[in-house]
């Protein structure tokens, strides 16, 4: 018997399809809605910053074409001119008889707002060690306010025929100027043709892309840190396709003008001095020594590490090598040429450039102390806003001497920068490997931790103190009872922490040993240097000259680009000691005032007590404290690159600083205060710290190596366009 068929639940249930269908619909409509109402303020926010941005280029970088469009040109044709210390010949060519030529304009009587002079230089050479295709020009007048004697009203106007800004020059003189002289500065026989000098001319618009791109990325991170961002209401825990587009431009700006400016300077290929490449071809030769063998001389003397009988038997020898026994070996830790040198010798038969590995060091720092940090607001601070993170990685990419080492690569730099690097890798994987929650692989975190951290004695001995860090992160669950981590637990985080020592151990005390004849021996007193690093006496004074000049020093600056004065390699003695250094352009604490937020992790040391983070921050505090202290008493010298040692320590400690004050004040009215001046402060340490990417040059006192990475020699041309762009007046 057939069960009647219920009238009408077939179409009951095409009627509940249709309504989920609709209902599916309506959703997708909703969300497109969503979607779209999200993203039309974004676009329409973006374009308006490239209207402020394209205003900016015109109103401000350009000011001076629209203030001259109201000017009277007048060419040096309508009055009287003479030529001083130049032949002449045909076509309107000039040849230089001694050091410059002299223009002299006669009879002007003319109120005179600004000169343009059109060179063309005609026998410029393009050498790596000098400025090419450039001159100088000095100006003199004679005007109603010193009608008798000429005075000089410009000097060293640089001018760069190619650079239409640099032809371009404007003059306050006193009254209506009657004469004018034009000196032209290059060296004798040089040729020249002026094909024309106006007074009062009109400067056209000179519209630079490159700088309305950086207006327009600098509008967008203003507009990014405003109050009413996004980046203030979302915190850090959260890892998002918008925050790592973020974070990713940030990168590239950062690394992107690194390398530009690396690669289009050809003098950075101009190793002098590049121990771990010698190394390479000794290990590929299947030694540790070098290939070369020192002179007779210096096997011969009684005490080949003094450094001024060295000098007075005046024999060529390896400066900064270590000697030892009859051999020339290489001080600086191994694992550099093991990573970088070696392979690309051994399978291509090349040698590597320094900036290289410099650069890749430097990009994986960069990333290390972004992802520590990162760990360090997660555990302890985490409620912290994006924005806050966001300016602590412009900080710390700009503040931990990454502009200098990318653009002026060194072996000297390698070494500090891939410590550094294996250090803060090491401090993120120990610091993730902590629980929370259930992890699986926090042991693996553990091993690679203390893997990395072990390295560092490969490279560079005394930053191995920084495994001292251990004991605050893992000497609670070590040495105390703790319900949450049974007996065959701390065993085994024990074990994962020691072995990777072990591991790196062997092979390096297995190096110095068969070098040395000691373990412990990594080199540095058997260094052919300025010194007898053997006999080298503690002095308080190189203390206070290490407080003074990675700390205290004032930073010397100038009216123009690149707006830090270069400092000069100085020695300085005291009444008991003489100490030395050299390119110090300023210290850390005003180069990066945010330190100062050191004070607050002592000021509140009971709340930091109860995060479980004071004994960690005093203890990284301290230990950079002292390496900053040891740097220079084992080598009687403040150098830059000693920074990046304890950058990164004194940096991290003044962060935790900072995300506390962020804690406290979230929510309330003094926020903004705190937030505009966080903003405030770490906008100056990035300009401050970014002109260090366009410093002349650098050279280490002691060294017969001259390194020299001076961009203006290197490539004039792109120098003085980034001159006449940041000098737009």
């Amino acid at each position: 018997m057939m069960r009647a068929k219920p009238e009408g639940r077939g179409k009951q249930v095409g009627t509940d399809k249709e309504m989920s269908k609709n209902h599916e619909i309506n959703k997708d409509h909703k969300r497109d809605k969503e979607i779209s109402d999200r993203i039309k303020p974004a676009v329409r926010n973006l374009l308006f910053l490239l209207c402020v941005s394209a205003l900016v280029e015109i109103c401000v970088f350009n000011f001076r074409s629209i203030q001259s469009l109201f000017y009277e040109e007048h060419s040096w044709e309508e009055y009287t001119v003479e030529y001083a210390g130049v032949n002449r010949y045909d076509d309107g060519v000039i040849s230089i008889q001694d050091d410059y030529a002299v223009i002299a304009i006669q009879d002007i009587g003319l109120d005179v707002k600004n000169i343009r002079l059109d060179l063309e230089l005609l026998d410029s050479i393009d050498l790596f060690y000098l400025e090419s295709g450039l001159c100088y020009a000095h100006i003199d007048v004679l005007d109603e306010g010193s009608s008798e004697f000429m005075y000089r009203l410009i000097a060293d106007w640089p001018v760069l025929p190619e650079n239409l800004t640099s032809q371009y020059l404007w003059i306050q003189p006193m009254g209506k100027v009657q004469g004018l002289n034009v000196d032209v500065y290059m060296l004798a026989g040089h040729l020249f043709r002026i094909n024309g000098i106006t007074l009062n001319a009109k400067k056209p618009l000179d519209f630079s892309v490159v700088r309305f791109l950086a207006v327009w990325l600098v509008c967008l991170l203003c507009y990014g840190l405003r109050r009413q961002s996004g980046w203030w209401k979302e915190d850090c825990k959260q890892v998002t396709i918008g925050k790592k587009a973020v974070l990713g431009v940030v990168f590239l700006v950062f690394y992107g003008i690194s390398f530009y400016l690396m690669i289009l300077n050809p003098t950075v290929r101009n190793d002098a001095y590049n121990p771990y490449q010698e190394l390479a071809w000794a290990l590929d030769a299947g030694q540790v020594s070098l290939l070369e063998q020192p002179p007779q001389e210096l096997v011969d003397m009684e005490n080949p590490y003094d450094y001024i009988a060295r000098g007075v038997s005046n024999f060529e020898y390896k400066f900064d090598f270590a000697y030892y026994d009859g051999a020339y070996y290489v001080y600086h830790g191994i694992l550099p040429c093991l990573l970088f040198y070696l392979p690309v010798y051994h399978l291509t038969g090349l040698n590597m450039p320094n900036s290289i590995p410099v650069f890749f060091c430097c990009l994986l720092f960069g990333i290390g102390l972004v992802c520590l940090m990162r760990q360090v607001i997660i555990r302890y601070f985490p409620k912290t806003p994006f924005a806050i993170l966001v300016l602590i990685t412009l900080a710390g990419l700009f503040g931990c001497q990454l502009p200098f080492f990318i653009t002026q690569p060194i072996s000297y730099h390698l070494t500090v920068i891939c410590a550094a690097m294996l250090i803060v890798w090491g401090l993120y994987f120990w610091l993730s490997s902590l629980k929370m929650g259930e992890r699986s692989n926090s042991l693996g975190r553990l091993f690679g931790g203390s893997f990395c951290m072990a390295l560092v004695a490969a490279v560079r001995p005394t930053l191995l103190i920084y495994s001292l860090l251990a004991f605050p992160l893992f000497g609670r669950i070590w040495f105390t009872r703790r319900e949450d981590y049974e007996k065959k637990d701390k065993i085994r985080m024990v074990a994962c922490f020691a072995i990777p020592y072990v591991i790196v151990a062997m092979p390096v005390m297995y190096y110095n040993y068969i070098r040395f004849g000691s373990v412990f021996e990594f080199g540095f007193q058997y260094n052919l240097t300025n010194m007898d690093a053997r006999n080298i006496p503690f002095s308080l004074e190189k203390i206070t000259a290490a407080i003074y000049g990675f700390l205290v020093k004032l930073p010397e600056v100038r009216y123009s680009f690149p707006y830090l004065l270069q400092p000069e390699a100085w020695l300085e003695s005291t009444n008991h000691a003489m100490f030395s250094g050299d390119t110090l352009f300023g210290s850390l604490f005003f180069f990066n005032s945010f330190l100062l937020a050191i004070v607050v992790v002592f000021a509140k040391r009971k709340e930091f007590c109860q995060k479980k983070l004071f004994m960690f921050s005093a203890m990284l505090l301290g230990l950079g404290i002292f390496l900053m202290i040891l740097d220079v008493e084992m080598t009687g010298c403040v150098i830059y690159r000693y920074q990046a040692d304890f950058t990164f320590a004194l940096f991290m400690t003044a962060w935790m600083g900072i995300l506390w004050l962020q804690e406290t004040y979230a929510g309330k009215p003094s926020h903004d205060i705190f937030r505009r001046i966080l903003i405030v402060v770490v906008f100056i340490s990035v300009i401050m710290n970014a002109m260090l990417w366009f410093v002349p040059e650098y050279m280490y006192i002691y060294s017969p190596y001259y390194y020299s990475f001076s961009l203006p020699k290197g490539n004039t041309q792109l120098y003085y366009d980034l001159y006449y762009g940041f000098n737009f007046w």
